[in-house]
């Protein structure tokens, strides 16, 4: 693959190659190595992506919309990829927080709906999981808003 995939996300540690005896050493990267971590970033964004086009900011169009919700899952898990291979990660950055027209907004609520129960890491902003809260929410509005300018 040529794009920067962030390598494996799930490796396997004890990987027993008397069992799987694999014939080459690419085989032996691929049994090891799981998806990779861009896939998993990708499907992850996915229901956010989902929620982007059920709120009309892709063409209509089965395939359109399927297409267009594929590659905005895609580029925001290239855009985790590049920060987390551009050393953007080691500042952090202070949290943003929502506006009184984007707690207000049925966007923001939607997506309050979906992760208030989540466990989020954002490590440009701070170490570890906390729960998840309004500036989170906002950080993916702001997130869709700069997808739908490119």
């Amino acid at each position: 693959m040529s794009k920067q995939d962030g390598g494996p996300a799930f490796p396997v540690a004890d990987y027993d190659h008397m069992v799987f005896q694999p014939s080459t050493v690419a085989e032996t990267k691929r049994d090891l190595s799981g998806m990779s971590l861009r896939d998993y970033f990708a499907a992850k964004a996915m229901p956010l992506a989902w929620k982007a086009a059920e709120d009309g900011y892709f063409d209509s169009g089965e395939d359109s919309i399927n297409a267009n919700v594929a590659a905005c899952a895609y580029q925001m898990a290239d855009a985790m990829v590049s920060a987390r291979s551009s050393g953007a990660m080691s500042e952090k950055m202070e949290m943003p927080n929502p506006t009184d027209e984007e707690l207000a907004s049925p966007e923001f609520e939607a997506i309050w709906q979906l992760i208030k129960s989540w466990d989020v890491n954002v490590p440009t902003h701070y170490e570890g999981y906390c729960s998840a809260n309004g500036s989170h929410v906002k950080m993916i509005l702001d997130a869709i808003a700069s997808s739908k300018s490119t």
